[in-house]
């Protein structure tokens, strides 16, 4: 018997610490993979949402306009360094933020990291930076969870999730 349920790769991290148990338990009963396409012959996805740092006129003083802004890049480059950001996906599951993580030694041989990035990472999509996006991927997991409960069947769960996205976002494009 298999379970299938959608998620993000950063479970993984989050059952290492929640269910207590070696990472070897997670390799002898789980396996992930991409979305699977849409229709048949079709490209499977994954979906990833980059960060972006902003730094603005605000951060400027009146005495040195330029140094707070100065500082903020410098904290930027820090905090965003091959090294720091590895760290941070080796503990909780996420995926390199930068290429040149995906040369680097730790990354590349942690076993987790360097199979999803080498199976699912090709298929990655960016979810749009929408201020409706939040409201899209939850109508999106409610469809999403009613075809693999068997509440709908897969055309209903498109029919509801076409209305509910139309009725709050009414300048949505909808292709068939």
């Amino acid at each position: 018997m298999a379970i299938w349920l959608t998620g993000g790769s950063w479970q993984w991290g989050e059952w290492l610490v929640a269910y207590k148990q070696p990472e070897e338990v997670l390799w002898e009963h789980f396996v992930f993979a991409p979305i699977p396409a849409a229709e048949k012959g079709g490209t499977p996805v994954s979906v990833s949402h980059p960060l972006v740092w902003l730094i603005t006129k605000v951060t400027s003083s009146a005495e040195n306009p330029e140094l707070h802004q100065d500082l903020a890049c410098e904290l930027i480059t820090h905090v965003s360094s091959v090294e720091r950001n590895t760290d941070h996906a080796i503990h909780s599951a996420h995926l390199a933020i930068r290429k040149a993580q995906l040369e680097y030694w730790r990354y590349k041989e942690n076993k987790f990291l360097a199979k999803v990035t080498e199976e699912v990472s090709p298929f990655a999509r960016f979810s749009p930076n929408h201020p409706k996006a939040p409201f899209y991927w939850e109508a999106l997991f409610t469809a999403i969870v009613a075809v693999e409960t068997g509440a709908q069947t897969p055309q209903e769960a498109l029919d509801t999730l076409i209305r509910t996205l139309q009725a709050e976002i009414p300048d949505l494009i909808v292709e068939e």
